[in-house]
Formats: C-alpha cells, structure tokens, sequence
C-alpha cells in the first residue's frame, strides 16, 4: 500500500477529512502555502471587533501569502463569519484555547485586555506579539513597543479624551506594527443576504429611487446613554418627513428594542417602518443594508453601517468622536454638555447627554449627506 503525501502547511489541509476539493495532497493542483501565520485575538465589545477588520487588508498587503485565524467570542462570530479574509474563526472556549497553545505562529496580536485573552496571548507561541498580555504582577501589560499607545491610551484620560486625534481602526492597525492607510471595514453579505434583503424591500414597498434613512434606537446595557430617548427620536423623525421629499424610515434594532421602536412608530401612522428585531444579528445586518444612510449612536449599528458602506449620522455624548473613522461618508453630532467625554455608565446630571444633542443638527447633516450623495 502506498504511503500518502500529506502536505500539513497547505491553507486546505486539517487532517481530520478530506479539503474542500477532495482530492490527495500529491500533485494537487489547488495546493496553497499558509506562508505566515497570523492569529488575532479579539474577544471584546461587539463594535471594537468589528472596528478591528480594517486590519485584515493591510495584513494581507503586508502579507500576501498568509493564514489569518481570528479567536473571538460566540457574540461575535456573526460580525466575522463570510469574511473573505479570514482562513480560520475560532469561537473561545476550553478546545479552541487547548487547540492553539499547540500551535506555533509567526504573528500573534491580541486587542483585549481582560485576563483570559491576555493571558492566553501571553502563553501561545508566536516570533512575534503585539497588543496586550497579562503579566506577572496580575495586570496588563503591551506585548511590544508597538503596542505601547494603544497602552497608554487605556490608562491616560487625558491622552484618551483630549490629545489623542487617531481612530480605532488606525490604532489596531499601527499597534499591530503595520502602517495605517485608511483601509476599510470588512462586512460581507452572502449573496443569499442579499437577496434577502431585496424581497424584504419589495414586501415593504421601498422602491429604487427611495432614499431610506435607519434609525439605530437602541445600544448595549452597559452603556445605556448611548441612545436616544423615544421622544427625541420622534422630533427628529417628524422634522426629517417634512423636510425632505421622497425619504422613508426604517427604526433597526435588536430584540430589547422591539417595544422602543413601536412607541417610535406609534404616532406616524404607518409612514415609518419596524424592521424585525427578533431574527438575530446577521438579519438585523440584512434590514440595516437595506438604507442608504444610518443615524445612531456610538454603537455596534454604528460600526455596522460603516462596515457597509452606508452614509452614517453619529452622535456623540459620553465617548470619543475622535476615535471613530467615518470614511468621509459622514458627519458627527457632539451633545452640547461640557463634561463629556466620560464614557461612564451611570450619571447624576439631571439633563443627561443625549437629551442635548440637537435634532435640527442631525435633521440638516442628513439632508446635506443626501444632497451630496443622492441628487
């Protein structure tokens, strides 16, 4: 019997069944070199990893021939499943953590800084790290000289809220040692979403010429002044009808919205539209591709809108505009209050942030989004 060639650094190769093209390693005409071995490791918030891809093309311009494994958590796989950059995405849990300490990379860049990522990052072996690890005294520590900003950027209010000028994803990109050329985020449709997405337009009655604005209305529970309330949403919805011709409205949201947005809806009779909340992340990525301009806070509707494309209105109360890169597609509304920012979750101030961010302002940096893009 005749021993089989198996070639373990093809990009195609596991070992545990046959690849994708069925056929033996010997002579196979689809063999791949991994060339260098990236691992990122990227657990955290859901909008930081999705603020994180516009590292995979300046990876894949820095190495063209490379294996790129991605560990995050269950949450948020769906942001990074059907990305074309990605060879290997790892869910974090006792197998994938005992799956890679074997393994052996040429790049490790960690973006978390809880202990169990940090520590991991620390113990898996790599020629290089950068980012943060978990050090002997029980704190965080940056992996290389590299990492030493984004470091201090955690530990500096000053540096954090006033001095610093760069974006999140040109942060993650120069603390990974790569230098920053403004690549974009990574969020792909199948085409199967895409379609969805269609008929979901045609049962709704948008049309082709429609120019459809989203309203992301809700935000995670840590930070719950991230939103705005239910009657400022309304304000803005009314004026932004009046003002402007031939624009409908979609309200997007996650489950804990499903109530929000119909009080939202409530006094529009039908004019603005409830996506549905209930169908998980990647269809609430489906309804939020379905508008050409997004208006939200600083939140993971916000990262998704940019991740596709779409124009984005942001506003901004206890975190730092400075940090989010819009692509010139957008513009950027600051609540009037002088204590920002302060990315606090609880607050004593009777007038809170969002309660002063100004409707007409977001009302006229949509209509002059949609001049600029759409006439």
């Amino acid at each position: 019997m005749s021993k089989t060639v198996a070639k373990h650094n093809c990009l195609h190769f596991n070992g545990y069944k046959p690849c994708k093209y069925k056929r033996l390693c010997d002579g196979c005409p689809e063999y791949s070199p991994m060339g260098k071995r990236v691992l990122i490791i990227h657990l955290g918030a859901m909008g930081a990893v999705l603020a994180s891809t516009p590292l995979l093309p300046a990876l894949k311009r820095k190495f063209p021939r490379s294996q790129i494994s991605w560990l995050t958590s269950s949450a948020g796989l769906p942001l990074l499943s059907n990305n074309p950059y990605i060879d290997r995405l790892f869910t974090y849990n006792p197998d994938s953590e005992s799956a890679l300490l074997v393994e052996r990379f040429d790049l490790l860049i960690c973006a978390d800084k809880e202990p169990g990522p940090c520590s991991l990052a620390v113990r898996i072996r790599a020629v290089e790290k950068h980012g943060f690890g978990w050090g002997g005294k029980g704190n965080v520590i940056p992996l290389s000289a590299k990492s030493r900003y984004a470091f201090e950027l955690g530990i500096d209010d000053e540096l954090k809220f006033r001095r610093n000028r760069k974006s999140q994803p040109r942060i993650m990109t120069e603390t990974a040692g790569i230098k920053w050329q403004q690549d974009g985020y990574v969020l792909e449709l199948s085409p199967a979403e895409f379609r969805s997405g269609e008929d979901y337009k045609r049962r709704v009655g948008l049309k082709k010429g429609d120019f459809v604005v989203g309203f992301n209305t809700g935000c995670a529970e840590l930070f719950p002044y991230k939103k705005l309330s239910v009657n400022k949403h309304i304000e803005i919805i009314r004026e932004l009808l009046k003002r402007a011709q031939g624009v409908k409205v979609l309200l997007l949201g996650g489950r804990d919205e499903t109530e929000r947005n119909k009080k939202i809806a409530a006094p529009f009779n039908g004019k603005v539209i409830c996506t549905p909340t209930t169908e998980g992340l990647r269809r609430g990525i489906v309804y939020e591709n379905c508008c050409q301009l997004v208006v939200s806070g600083d939140t993971l509707g916000m990262h998704i809108a940019i991740g596709l494309g779409k124009l984005v209105v942001a506003w901004f109360g206890l975190t730092c505009e400075q940090e989010i890169e819009l692509y010139d597609r957008g513009a950027k509304i600051i609540a009037g209050v002088s204590c920002r920012p302060c990315w606090q979750q609880e607050c004593d101030e009777k007038i809170k942030c969002y309660d002063k961010v100004s409707a007409a302002e977001i009302v006229k940096a949509v209509l002059q989004l949609k001049a600029k893009h759409f006439m």
